[in-house]
């Protein structure tokens, strides 16, 4: 039996005891005076340890809008349908959709350029507690090398720029030809 705190006429707050027991759902009922108790049978389900291993990729502008696969453990399938699931990226958030136990895909909120720490949340108050961090980062482009090449391609590029990843990194040319390229170092980046 868990002490209650009153909030309103229609509801009260209760801190939920650790599971006991191997079944994943309890039933939760409610008393004016710890004798009699309300026989309502509503059920609250208790979800396993959720855990956050990685990310792909593990960095983007800070404008936002990367699609960011967290892989880990524990990603429910009613987390999803309830639409509790979020990823949290510091202190900002943005909706997880579930792909399966293993993965949820999130796009980054804008944020200042600097490490954050990456959990993903499946109901409200709570989240992972995995450390794994991701980078936003100002990338800019300055120079190509060489600037110019035939019209049937196949001209190896060396891009030179600012806070260039390493890791996932294309190239696009024009508004939808996109090439995978590979870091040289942290400030350029080869594409054939």
């Amino acid at each position: 039996v868990m002490r209650a705190t009153w909030v309103d006429i229609s509801s009260v707050a209760c801190v939920t005891p650790p599971r006991t027991g191997a079944l994943p759902q309890v039933v939760v009922e409610v008393s004016n005076n710890n004798q009699q108790f309300s026989a309502d049978g509503t059920v609250f389900e208790y979800e396993q340890e959720v855990t956050v291993t990685g990310l792909t990729p593990a960095d983007g502008p800070a404008g936002g809008g990367t699609l960011v696969v967290v892989h880990g453990e524990g990603f429910t399938q009613r987390a999803a349908a309830e639409s509790y699931m979020r990823c949290m990226f510091g202190n900002a958030s943005s909706v997880a959709v579930r792909i399966n136990a293993s993965a949820v895909q999130c796009a980054s909120p804008p944020h200042q350029t600097g490490l954050v720490v990456l959990e993903v949340s499946l109901a409200p108050g709570s989240a992972t507690a995995s450390g794994v961090v991701f980078a936003f980062r100002n990338m800019s482009l300055h120079r190509l090398d060489p600037p110019m090449g035939p019209v049937h391609g196949g001209t190896l590029l060396t891009l030179f720029g600012d806070h260039i990843g390493t890791t996932s990194l294309w190239c696009i040319f024009g508004a939808s030809h996109r090439v995978a390229a590979t870091p040289l170092s942290p400030r350029q980046i080869g594409r054939a």
